[in-house]
């Protein structure tokens, strides 16, 4: 690494560091060291720096080695619990990967400093293993080497047996016996033993211990009378070292797994223009969204909710504006990413123009309600006619009042609606999906269209606008009526539509009758649709109510959402409009100059006087003044609102609103809200899902389970949950849902958990069935070998996950006696729970123990369902049925 490479890496490893502080993370301090492969391998094979020597590790070193050289695995970094904490970085890695481990290292510095299962950890432990190491060498050259390596041999094979709740120094504390036992009986005894002496108690029995003991390490250092001190002392040690890796091993899972836009921002995707609440709710669906240059999309990956969040919105000089968390970043003129927190008055905001991004579907029609029910069959239910019904709902006695009642009530019929069905009623035929026609229809009614009791209704001062109208309402099966209203020296015609059938249509798209001017939206199904229907939907409109002339085109609406809207759709279409501050209530959206006629050329106007009036305004023209994609922000505002995110895929950037944005567990959400240039995203995403693969049937990746139930967490404590989830605590009642509490809900498990309480309590059966945690098994069918699920019961799966951790995968043997039968024999139990030992390293085990003991080893255990003694003198192995 060059002095260059190393002054960035230590700028990186502040900004990271610093980064990690701000969303709440508080680790150790690291000490960061660039280590080649082999120094690498070397400490993983020891696991611990300057560490005694023993073959084994030397095995474990050559493996790692090995399986680095082949590209079968490689290890990025090592990190250790000490405080300062120490890590070390493969030299051979890119720039790219030494940001994520730099990220990595303080996620782990953070468990190590919080969790409680490292609480009772000694964090000095490198400089008291190189301390171990030195007395194990001097003890080599007073006793041999040969000597010291096979007792360390016997030591190593039952290290995994320690209990970490006793003491690390001495053995567990014993009750003092008292010398002067305290009088019992009667307080005159003494008077009946003054002849002869008081007879002595009968001793108690001794045992070794008083009570079973897990801790075999210990129990062998402290009573085994063949070990010499140095051999104690070497025990002492290997313990120590035992007692510091015990809670990594306990939370490997849970330790390797461990900013945005407001929900009404408007995304370009291949589904359409969506708001990014609506997209983050249809999230199981895939989706592409456009990335700000022409006709590009990339896939979207992830999705992020981060409810009640301090939000700040900017506002450009055309009237374009987003609000977002103060995180978020947008891009800048000069091609730099910039959180909103940052965005100063007066600095450019990229504008995507033209990216051409939209649904290659066409959106179907809501099917038309069933007939309403009426008072005819009311009268029909009752058994009564029209009449009588009416009478009823006047106040009027009726004989058959009560199966009148008794018909409203089965109807919903309110005293309001009366009326027959008219026999000239009949089917109309609408377009099955929303094509160009109706779109036009839908942008003319949003302007000028009206909602009647009977049907629906439109205004216009154009007699080539009635029929276009008419002609379209005629051939779906209307029968339009077009009256001349000439009032206040203002000419207009009125086209009435009776039909129910059209109305609620109308109203099943999104056209609500209670919706007034300054309500009034694109309705969804438009925004869905495919190029050529929006367009259609945008003449529409400007037919109904946007000018054309020598300002160019002048679109007005009372309402800001509808505005807004039609605004980044424009920007879609390659057009670039501006909104003016609102004047009376009223909203301006221009198009002058270029965009005039890029918007006649892709969009253009229906009716025939405007659009001889925007070719005029634009021929008129030998020159337009040059209007770059850059837009000055000239407000900021601070709030407080949801947020989200996603997580694009190679350009990790989208269109949201018409600004470009950049997307947004712990080295991925630092490393994302770092200013990474494009490429070394798409670096970062390529090692982050290597990392995170879901591995095999055959082992379990303990940073793809950590990362999968994490985020599960998050986004359930988020309230972020499907309607028919239940929320449950791990016992399985059920809880009331929490909102808005994912973040807080990690620090409390990255506290309180290791692995079996985490899988445990947050393994979910929609995440057991994500990860595909079913257990599996061979079978030969015809002729070949395949999976087959062994089970399926998802809760088994859990439990049977849960019980491999017991005492972390070892299996439980306690001392059960020290001395048994008076022979000074050691008696051994080992707690079957359905998993048998492994006979081979039993076998091995019992003869090293002989060598700590002394004397021979029993060991109670279940061999195909029958308990049994093995017996071991250091040589053979004898069993019998117990």
């Amino acid at each position: 690494m060059t002095q260059a490479e190393r002054a960035e890496l230590e700028r990186w490893i502040e900004m990271i560091y610093e980064k990690a502080l701000e969303m709440g993370l508080d680790p150790f301090p690291v000490h960061f060291e660039v280590a080649p492969a082999h120094v690498i391998y070397e400490l993983g094979a020891y696991a611990l720096p300057a560490r005694f020597s023993h073959w084994t590790f030397g095995r474990d070193y050559h493996v790692q080695k090995t399986m680095y050289e082949y590209g079968v695995s490689r290890i990025y970094e090592l990190v250790f619990n000490c405080d300062p904490s120490q890590a070390f970085l493969l030299d051979v890695n890119d720039m790219l990967a030494h940001k994520l481990v730099v990220a990595h290292v303080y996620g782990h510095s953070d468990f190590f400093k919080h969790n409680i299962y490292f609480e009772h950890t000694d964090r000095k432990m490198i400089e008291r293993a190189r301390l171990h190491a030195e007395r194990i060498r001097h003890y080599e050259m007073v006793h041999g080497p040969l000597v010291v390596e096979q007792f360390l041999d016997a030591v190593l094979s039952i290290e995994e047996h320690i209990d970490p709740v006793l003491p690390t120094y001495g053995a567990p504390p014993r009750k003092q016996e008292t010398q002067d036992a305290p009088p019992a009986g009667d307080t005159f005894e003494d008077l009946f033993y003054m002849a002869q002496p008081k007879p002595k108690p009968e001793p108690k029995p001794r045992r070794i211990p008083e009570a079973p003991q897990k801790d075999l390490l210990l129990f062998v250092r402290d009573h085994s009378r063949v070990l010499e001190d140095w051999q104690r002392d070497i025990i002492s040690m290997i313990r120590e070292e035992m007692l510091y890796f015990l809670p990594q091993i306990k939370t490997k899972i849970i330790n390797e797994g461990w900013a945005c836009a407001t929900g009404d921002s408007l995304l370009i995707t291949s589904r359409g223009i969506m708001r990014f609440d609506a997209l983050y709710a249809e999230r199981q669906s895939p989706v592409s969204v456009a990335v700000g240059e022409p006709s590009a999309s990339c896939a979207v990956l992830d999705y992020h909710c981060q409810p009640d969040t301090p939000t700040i919105r900017i506002t450009t000089k055309r009237g374009f504006t987003i609000e977002g968390a103060r995180q978020h970043r947008v891009l800048l003129r000069d091609g730099r990413w910039v959180y909103l927190q940052d965005i100063a008055i007066g600095d450019e905001v990229a504008l995507a123009v033209g990216t051409e991004v939209w649904s290659e579907s066409y959106q179907p029609l809501p099917t038309a309600r069933s007939r309403s029910a009426t008072l005819a069959d009311v009268a029909r239910e009752a058994g009564v006619s029209y009449y009588t019904v009416l009478r009823h709902l006047r106040g009027r006695k009726t004989l058959r009042a009560a199966a009148i009642e008794q018909a409203l009530k089965r109807y919903n019929i309110q005293p309001t609606k009366h009326g027959r069905v008219l026999t000239t009623r009949h089917n109309l035929c609408l377009p099955e999906y929303l094509n160009e026609e109706f779109a036009y229809l839908l942008g003319y009614f949003v302007g000028d269209g009206n909602f009647t009791k009977s049907g629906i209704g439109f205004t216009t001062g154009d007699a080539e606008i009635v029929e276009r109208l008419t002609s379209l309402l005629r051939g779906w099966g209307c029968n339009p009526r077009v009256k001349y209203d000439l009032q206040n020296n203002s000419a207009r015609w009125r086209i009435a539509v009776h039909s129910r059938t059209l109305r609620e249509l109308l109203i099943a798209i999104g056209l609500s009758p209670e919706r007034k001017a300054r309500q009034k939206i694109v309705p969804p199904i438009v925004l869905q649709s495919p190029r050529e229907v929006v367009a259609a939907f945008l003449r529409g409109y400007f037919d109904a109510d946007a000018y054309a002339g020598s300002a160019g085109v002048i679109l007005s609406s009372a309402s800001e959402s509808l505005i807004r809207t039609v605004q980044t759709i424009l920007l879609n279409f390659g057009v670039l409009s501006s909104i003016s501050p609102p004047q009376q209530g009223v909203y301006q959206l221009a198009i002058r100059g270029v965009w005039a006629r890029v918007f006649a050329d892709k969009i253009g106007f229906g009716l025939k006087r405007k659009v001889e009036a925007l070719q005029r305004y634009v021929e008129n023209r030998r020159w337009f003044c040059q209007q770059e994609p850059f837009d000055p922000v000239v407000t900021i505002e601070r709030g407080r609102a949801d947020v989200y995110d996603i997580t694009v895929a190679d350009a990790h950037r989208y269109v949201a609103n018409g600004m470009i944005h950049h997307n947004s567990f712990w080295h991925e959400r630092i490393l994302e809200d770092l200013p990474l240039t494009p490429d070394e995203h798409v670096q970062f995403r390529k090692m982050h899902s290597a990392v995170i693969q879901p591995g095999s049937r055959m082992n379990l990746n303990p940073y793809y389970v950590g990362y999968k139930v994490l985020r599960d967490i998050e986004r359930r404590w988020n309230g972020e949950v499907d309607p028919d989830e239940a929320e449950t605590d791990w016992m399985g009642y059920r809880i009331e849902r929490p909102v808005g509490q994912g973040m807080q809900k990690l620090f409390e498990v990255r506290t309180l958990e290791c692995d079996q309480t985490f899988l445990h309590k947050y393994l979910t059966e929609k995440l057991v069935r994500e990860l595909d945690l079913y257990t599996y098994r061979v079978e030969e069918h015809n002729g070949e070998l395949v999976w087959v699920v062994d089970e399926t019961d998802w809760r088994i799966v859990r439990n049977t996950l849960v019980d491999n951790m017991t005492n972390f995968g070892a299996p439980v043997i306690t001392v059960e006696d020290g001395d048994w039968e008076h022979r000074g024999e050691l008696y051994l139990k080992h707690h079957y729970d359905g998993k048998p030992l492994d006979m081979q390293r039993t076998t091995r085990c019992l003869r090293y123990l002989v060598r700590l003991w002394g004397r021979p080893v029993h060991l109670e255990t279940v061999i195909d369902d029958e308990q049994v003694l093995l017996s071991c003198d250091g040589n053979a192995i004898a069993q019998r049925a117990l």
